[in-house]
């Protein structure tokens, strides 16, 4: 039997248990072939032809009785071929799952699982019996499962899916002692039945090609009773493996059908080889490293030819002027090397096809959805009074215990007369801030069920968070000097245009972050047209403000000088100024925890969320610039080796403790172990807090692991613990003995991964 070179040169010494049992399997492969050989010039089939009283007859080909002993061997070494195959692909489990898992224990598999039914596989993933292994690593093994082709319609595909059927059938037989291992096929039969005249055969009926496991009809017919044909019969008869799906050409014999199942195992050793990093990737990886993009908003400008910019400038106490210039609003900031300019853009465009009113209305929400979190704002809902339908706000947003009431108002004709205009906003700053007011009031009556713009309802209990209303004015010339507040409406609001709103949260691109802002602002009556100033004038005394690291509440023994960062609250370059590719990478890492399988409550969810974004906004892109620099390096290890990379912040002034990792490998093992490292660094975090502060301390931690599959770039991993967790001694003894031993890390390992804190 020609059995086809597997490479051995190309092999990997660490799967060499694996291509051993391969070369026992071909040399078996090789046997069978022989041994075959040699019973070709034996009587090993013979042809009987029986005719009853009436003339009724049949041609049957069976294997001689006398002859049988001799198939011995050839089951022998079929059997041999079978179990070499499975040890083959067993050993290329377990080599995988010791260099994938092997530093978090020994491999547990124990054979090549393979499953009739998709439920079955799926019950056996579910009782952790691949946890050492990839998800992509586990698709494969599902991939060598029969059911996976059973709709498949491509020639080639439905040839390797009765190549897989093959094998699970000879590795799970029914009766594997009562049934042979290997059969015969009988083929092309075109019997000749001769008899004496002057009778004749009639009624000869040739039957399709079938096993022979004893015996096979190959034909009836019918002759006078009382004759005796003489049958040639011309059967051609090949070995095969007693299993279906049977041969569908004549060359489908027993040689072709082991060659096929070495080259499927085959290219299964070789495909868990590559899943691990021992061969070449099929295709490129995801994480080619992507330049970080500077794209800075404020650019040098000259003011010698414009004395009123000077002035202006001059004039300020922190070196602040706006200029207009047609639609344009510009903002300009003397630094010590010059003034520097950035133009705050106009408003997103509306939706033609919708009133204005309701187009501003969408526009105002798919601000926060695009540079915020969709989970975070909720539709307006309606509720019953009485015998009166309410509406509850043009918007609700919702961080955590902070909340935003929101009015929406549109000028749809707005007339040249500035006095007119001035008069139309006050009225509709004042109308929008009562009607917000009445929409906190009714969600304080009674828990409102409000759907987000991820069409997930949430119950909203408006007296457990802290209300501002805000009024969003959309009107394309909005006149300067606006009184736009009163005193007589019950809860502060902010006044607001479209166009500073949408630059509120580009800015930020954080919701918690611009609630934050508007909550601290509430009562400081900002004109609208004036926000843009305002926003700049808090961010440059932000940034004039030193650092109190002794107010921050960080723990002494964790608040290492060499760690300590201090941001401005407000940043004057919007969060993705710096590396726009970094800010929207921790915006995905959301995203992913946002689209994630539901497995509790959806108000924990967002909670968790909101902790996540309350990250720093300068810290943003930071984070997300890490971790795919770390995920671009996590391929880059000794094979068997696990890499993690962390990076941790403790917030000051919060009790909140913030942690980021990068793992090369994804299995339940590594899931399981994140979460003991995170339960580990909390514990040692909360130990050192006062014991009053203990109960509110929280700490949410998020890992990415590559993923190899191409379904998506990565996984992502969450944990958050809450409070103090009783942990006895062993449970401690146990983290410790992983997460604080220097002996299992590896002398390449990133200084972060002994799990040192780099603390805010």
């Amino acid at each position: 039997m020609d059995v086809e070179d597997t490479a051995p040169e190309a092999r990997s010494t660490q799967f060499e248990s694996a291509w051993s049992a391969f070369d026992d399997a071909t040399r078996a492969a090789e046997r069978m072939a022989s041994t075959w050989n040699d019973l070709v010039a034996t009587d090993l089939f013979r042809t009987n032809v029986h005719v009853d009283d009436d003339g009724n007859g049949r041609v049957d080909v069976l294997i001689d009785e006398y002859e049988g002993h001799r198939l011995r061997n050839l089951e022998v070494h079929t059997r041999a071929f079978i179990d070499a195959l499975m040890t083959s692909a067993r050993e290329a489990l377990r080599a995988t799952e010791q260099i994938v898992s092997g530093p978090l224990g020994p491999p547990q598999v124990e054979h090549l699982p393979l499953f009739g039914a998709e439920s079955e596989f799926l019950a056996f993933v579910e009782s952790g019996a691949l946890s050492g292994l990839r998800p992509d690593q586990i698709q494969l093994i599902e991939q060598f499962q029969p059911y996976y082709w059973a709709d498949v319609i491509e020639p080639a595909r439905q040839r390797f899916g009765a190549v897989v059927t093959r094998l699970y059938s000879l590795a799970t037989p029914t009766q594997p002692e009562a049934r042979p291992l290997v059969a015969f096929w009988v083929q092309s039969a075109v019997p000749t039945l001769e008899v004496d005249p002057p009778a004749v055969v009639t009624q000869l009926r040739i039957y399709p090609d079938g096993v022979l496991v004893d015996w096979h009809l190959v034909a009836t017919f019918h002759v006078p009773p009382g004759t005796s044909p003489q049958c040639t019969p011309s059967i051609a008869i090949d070995p095969i493996l007693n299993t279906e799906p049977w041969p569908e050409s004549p060359d489908e014999n027993m040689s072709v059908q082991c060659r096929q199942l070495l080259r499927a195992v085959d290219e299964f050793i070789v495909a868990f080889e590559r899943s691990v990093g021992l061969r070449a990737p099929l295709n490129d990886g995801y994480f080619r490293l992507i330049p970080t993009e500077d794209d800075p908003l404020w650019a040098r400008v000259d003011t010698t030819d414009n004395p009123d910019v000077e002035a202006g400038l001059a004039g300020s106490d922190i070196g602040l002027a706006t200029y207009r210039s047609g639609d344009d609003l510009i903002m300009l900031v003397q630094r010590p090397d010059g003034v520097y300019g950035r133009i705050v853009p106009m408003a997103v465009d509306l939706d033609p096809a919708v009133n204005r009113g309701a187009a501003a209305e969408n526009a105002s929400r798919d601000s926060v959805v695009q540079w915020g979190l969709p989970d975070f704002v909720f539709n307006p809902e309606t509720v019953q009074r009485g015998s009166a339908t309410r509406e509850v706000g043009d918007g609700t947003i919702i961080c955590g215990g902070r909340g935003l009431a929101v009015q929406v108002k549109a000028r749809t004709n707005a007339t040249t007369t500035d006095d007119r205009e001035r008069t139309w906003i006050a009225k509709k700053s004042k109308e929008g801030a009562r009607q917000a007011s009445g929409s906190v009031r009714t969600v304080q009556r009674r828990p409102v069920a409000h759907t987000n713009a991820r069409r997930r309802s949430i119950n909203i209990d408006g007296n457990v968070i802290q209300w501002v209303g805000v009024v969003i004015i959309d009107h394309d010339t909005p006149p300067d000097n606006v009184s736009a507040y009163s005193e007589t409406v019950p809860i502060p609001y902010v006044v607001i245009l479209r166009r500073e709103w949408d630059f509120l949260f580009d800015q930020l691109r954080s919701t918690t972050a611009v609630v934050d802002y508007l909550h601290r602002i509430a009562g400081h009556l900002v004109a609208p047209g004036k926000h843009a100033t305002h926003y700049y004038e808090l961010a440059l005394a932000d940034e004039r403000t030193p650092p109190d690291f002794e107010r921050s509440g960080i723990p002494t023994c964790l608040n290492d000088p060499e760690l300590r960062t201090s941001r401005p609250t407000l940043p004057l370059e919007p969060a993705s100024a710096a590396d726009e590719y970094g800010v929207r990478m921790y915006r995905q890492i959301l995203e992913d925890i946002a689209e994630s399988r539901r497995v509790g409550d959806e108000a924990d969810r967002l909670f968790v969320l909101h902790l996540l974004d309350k990250l720093y906004v300068a810290e943003r892109a930071v984070v997300g610039r890490l971790l795919l620099t770390n995920m671009s390096k996590a391929p880059r290890v000794d094979i068997g080796t696990t890499r993690w990379d962390f990076r941790r912040y403790l917030l000051g002034e919060t009790d909140l403790h913030l942690a980021y990792a990068v793992c090369n490998h994804f299995t339940d093992r590594h899931r399981y172990a994140f979460k003991l490292w995170g339960m580990l660094r909390h514990h040692e975090w909360i130990t050192h807090l006062e014991p009053d502060r203990r109960s509110d301390a929280t700490t949410v931690a998020v890992m990415l692991t590559p993923r190899h599959d191409k379904v998506r770039p990565w996984d992502t991993t969450l944990f958050a613990h809450f409070g103090e967790r009783p942990l006895d001694d062993d449970e401690l003894e146990s983290m410790r003995r992983l997460w604080n031993n220097p002996q299992n890390f590896a002398p390449d390992v990133e200084v972060e991964a002994d799990g040192k804190s780099n603390d805010q």
